[in-house]
């Protein structure tokens, strides 16, 4: 789906924890820092490839400290000597969608990773996205830190995984026309991708796609996904599906896209190839309402709501606040109770605050898991229950690890789910008054 509407706006309005093979997709970021952490990096996966442990001791600091996908983590020494004896072993390593960071004296690589290769046996997970953590050391860039985490249905070619990943990405997609983020399109889109302009017709790649939602996001108030339709033959799939915007000014002020997607399987990894879309007047209002009235249940609604607390578990991990904050409901719509004072956060901001405090008191990556999970879901809301760890270091140099219990509301609104409701508690000892923080499942 381009989400172009060039003839609506004729004045232009607006992996591994380890990195990977040498490094040819764009890089945010300019300037000689940005280039020597990339530059270590391609070293890092020479390094890797070839059982280089002397190199690897020069990258990695003394403290580094990678978690893989299961949570667990492993220190420099075990590294170095896993490497040695050749219970790690690196076949193949390559990596997309990369991006660096600086911050003074620190610095941080995302990216998507494909890898094999075998540890203690076991085959790596072949699909990855990765966050590798550097400090400046002594005028050199050591890694402290590395993290990963499997991505839902992307590397899986069951209908039943694949669906809610592709469903999911199609709907952030349609808001990224809106909020400016076109970070899921560079994931999304094949370097290869070709779409069909719902404008004037004329094709255009996946740069074009990416330039366009960073050069006309603030044009529009929202674009929304209303429904999508997904259909299997193979390793290929056909997406076809509709959303609806609102632009600040011009006429119409209303529209719909209406969209071709053919995703394509390949590498380990679903990419959309090709895209056709046309511009169509918005949905008559008798037919915009049916769409908010109750629906029979399926388990794609269930499927869905997992795939979000899924990716709010892999941002969390990574300490992406703009991540976490995607599943939730925008503005005064949401209302969260959560185990610090006050008594209640009001609306998107407050809770971003209450995170970003959260946040700052850990060092490094953090690690998520649920226990007992259910969902429930009736038309368009849905509630979420589990017990929750989160466990990592602690600015203090102490380790943290605490379970919670945790409840989410969420409502279905243009055609996607978002947490409306949040409410995080531990038990609590009447006779001390205290948390009783120390217990476990």
């Amino acid at each position: 789906m381009t989400r172009k509407i060039t003839l609506l706006l004729p004045l232009a309005l607006a992996v591994s924890a380890s990195p990977q093979t040498p490094k040819k997709t764009p890089v945010a970021g300019t300037g000689a820092t940005v280039q020597a952490v990339i530059a270590l990096e391609d070293k890092w996966v020479d390094a890797l490839q070839k059982a280089d442990t002397e190199t690897l001791n020069s990258i990695l600091a003394d403290t580094y400290v990678d978690t893989d996908e299961q949570g667990q983590q492993s220190d420099k020494q075990g590294i170095l000597s896993a490497l040695k004896s050749a219970d790690l072993k690196f076949e193949s390593l390559k990596v997309s969608d990369m991006q660096a960071r600086t911050y003074d004296a620190a610095a941080v690589v995302t990216g998507t990773g494909v890898q094999r290769g075998t540890f203690k046996g076991q085959p790596f997970t072949p699909q990855v996205v990765f966050t590798d953590t550097f400090i400046r050391q002594n005028g050199n860039w050591r890694a402290v830190a590395s993290h990963r985490a499997t991505v839902p249905g992307e590397g899986d070619p069951s209908p039943v995984s694949a669906e809610p990943y592709i469903r999911d990405r199609e709907a952030q997609w349609a808001e990224a026309v809106a909020n400016g983020d076109p970070s899921v399109v560079q994931r999304i889109l094949a370097d290869d991708y070709i779409g069909v302009d719902a404008g004037d017709g004329h094709l255009y790649d996946k740069a074009e796609a990416i330039s366009f939602i960073r050069e006309h996001h603030s044009e529009f108030v929202s674009n929304r996904l209303n429904e999508v339709k997904i259909r299997f033959f193979g390793n290929t799939a056909v997406a076809q599906g509709s959303e609806s915007w609102e632009r600040r000014m011009g006429d119409p002020r209303l529209g719909r896209f209406v969209w071709t997607d053919t995703w394509l399987l390949r590498n380990g990894r679903w990419q959309i190839v090709a895209a056709e879309d046309m511009i169509a007047p918005p949905l008559p209002a008798n037919k915009a309402s049916a769409s908010n009235e109750p629906h029979t249940v399926t388990a794609s609604n269930e499927a869905e709501i997992k795939a979000l607390y899924d990716r709010w578990a892999q941002a969390l991990q990574a300490r992406d606040i703009d991540g976490i904050m995607s599943v939730y409901a925008p503005g005064d719509a949401l209302v969260a109770y959560d185990i610090v004072p006050p008594l209640q956060y009001k609306g998107k901001d407050a809770y971003r605050k209450d995170y970003l405090d959260f946040l700052a008191h850990y060092d490094g990556p953090m690690h998520v898991e649920y226990r007992d999970m259910g969902i429930l879901s009736s038309g368009d809301v849905g509630v979420i229950h589990a017990l929750e760890r989160l466990s990592g270091k602690l600015t203090n140099g102490q380790q943290s690890d605490l379970w919670l219990r945790v409840t989410s509301a969420l409502r279905k609104i243009d055609g996607k789910w978002f947490i409306v409701h949040d409410h995080v508690s531990v038990p609590v000892d009447f006779e001390t008054g205290k948390a009783a923080l120390q217990l476990k499942p």
